[in-house]
């Protein structure tokens, strides 16, 4: 190879050659536009972790304007649950939620079916006596019949969405609010 030949005439020079300084701002530009992205999300903090109420039940991010203070979901929520209703439920899942002063607890049944089952014996137990709640009705809220009841110086309400069970308790002052917010959440 003499010097001659490395002196090529522009015209056949390749497209790789002749381009070079554009394709590396085109890759700098890139680079920093990914960077300036990374820089964001880890600023705000998306994509880093789901926020307490992203879960597969579908407890709202707050309720009655109160956030969520401490979420149990998976085991922990069931033990919860059974903790208050003994063991030998067919759950699948569950969730207890704390919103200030008010808590749910969803529990997920096998099926629909289950649900209902589950429902309707925790309503005649209840009924029954022997428990710290008292029924006062129930009523229709979003095409779910609500059973209310009062006890341990808060308003409850109960219903049964799909192959969810819905418990709610809080001060009566704000239930109302956070019922209907639930209803429309949880379906």
């Amino acid at each position: 190879m003499n010097a001659a030949s490395d002196q090529r005439d522009p015209q056949t020079r390749s497209t790789a050659q002749r381009y070079w300084p554009a394709y590396l701002l085109l890759v700098v530009g890139l680079a920093a536009i990914l960077a300036g992205l990374t820089w964001q999300i880890v600023q705000t903090g998306a994509a880093v972790a789901p926020r307490p109420a992203e879960n597969a039940l579908g407890l709202p991010r707050q309720l009655a304007g109160q956030p969520v203070s401490d979420l149990q979901t998976g085991t922990a929520a069931l033990n919860t649950i059974e903790a208050m209703h003994g063991k030998g439920l067919a759950l699948v899942g569950g969730a207890v939620a704390h919103y200030g002063a008010a808590t749910v607890w969803v529990a997920r049944a096998r099926d629909e079916a289950e649900a209902k089952s589950m429902t309707a014996a925790m309503k005649d137990r209840i009924a029954a006596g022997g428990s710290p709640f008292s029924p006062t009705g129930m009523r229709q809220e979003g095409g779910r019949t609500v059973y209310t009841l009062t006890g341990l110086g808060q308003a409850h309400f109960y219903w049964q969405a799909g192959a969810k069970v819905i418990w709610l308790a809080a001060a009566p002052a704000e239930v109302e609010g956070a019922l209907q917010e639930l209803v429309r959440a949880v379906r």
